[in-house]
């Protein structure tokens, strides 16, 4: 397995990884929703999806990875330098992994990955914000030594 700098030629299967981790994260949330129903939205969005991912890939504050088995990318993650207040901060973020490879580990290579290159940038704080019912990422968050700062709370209304 290798971990490299994303590319422009990348932002196809990035996009794919992208959705397909994003649907499987929805439907943790809202379980009752119509996985179909999940997936015809993000298809409908997928060039929109596209374009926000080239976006970040251009961006200097950030640091886009993909992973690689057999030259097939498998996973992708992402970890970005921000300042508020004069404060340098870093973040994660965008840390999918295709369905097949999951759970062997690739997740915890990528977050180590990303929290080192932080850690070369002089990053003293690191964010990520995790789906309440995304428990494997949560777990894995934890490992690495994050506690819950702040809860977001949302009403649906009707």
């Amino acid at each position: 397995m290798k971990i490299r700098k994303a590319v422009k030629k990348d932002i196809s299967k990035i996009t794919e990884i992208y959705i397909e981790g994003n649907i499987d994260e929805e439907k943790l949330q809202f379980p009752k929703l119509n996985k179909k129903e999940i997936k015809k939205d993000f298809e409908k969005r997928k060039k929109d999806i596209k374009k926000q991912l080239a976006k970040e890939l251009a961006e200097k504050n950030r640091l886009f990875i993909v992973i690689e088995d057999k030259k097939e990318i498998i996973a992708i993650g992402q970890a970005y330098i921000g300042k508020d207040e004069g404060k340098i901060y870093g973040g994660l973020g965008r840390i999918y992994i295709k369905k097949e490879y999951r759970r062997k580990g690739i997740g915890t290579k990528i977050t180590k990955f990303l929290i080192d290159y932080l850690k070369k940038k002089k990053v003293k704080e690191i964010e990520s914000y995790v789906n309440t019912h995304n428990i494997p990422s949560l777990r894995l968050h934890k490992n690495f030594g994050f506690k819950p700062q702040i809860y977001k709370l949302i009403k649906k209304l009707k």
